[in-house]
């Protein structure tokens, strides 16, 4: 008996803490590791941000990298550092 109640008590804090969409919330490492994003709760609405890049600046310019495949041409002058993705 005691063994049943265990395992209930297991599956059911199991489907609780599976159902909390907070566990995404925090900064991940992008699968080649050059870049850090991170999740954010705003307004409604889950957002990720680019908070670090293994390489900020563009070896040709020296400047910081730009959005410059963003399909809004308005946006392709921003820098991806800071940029939100998500």
């Amino acid at each position: 008996m005691k063994k049943i109640l265990v395992i209930i008590l297991l599956l059911v804090t199991n489907f609780l803490t599976a159902q909390t969409p907070e566990k995404i919330i925090g900064k991940w490492i992008t699968a080649d590791k050059d870049a850090h994003i991170e999740i954010f709760y705003a307004a409604g609405k889950y957002y990720g941000k680019i908070v670090w890049l293994k390489k900020p600046l563009n070896p040709k310019t020296g400047k910081a990298w730009l959005d410059d495949n963003n399909p809004n041409e308005s946006k392709r002058n921003s820098p991806l550092l800071g940029s939100v993705l998500l």
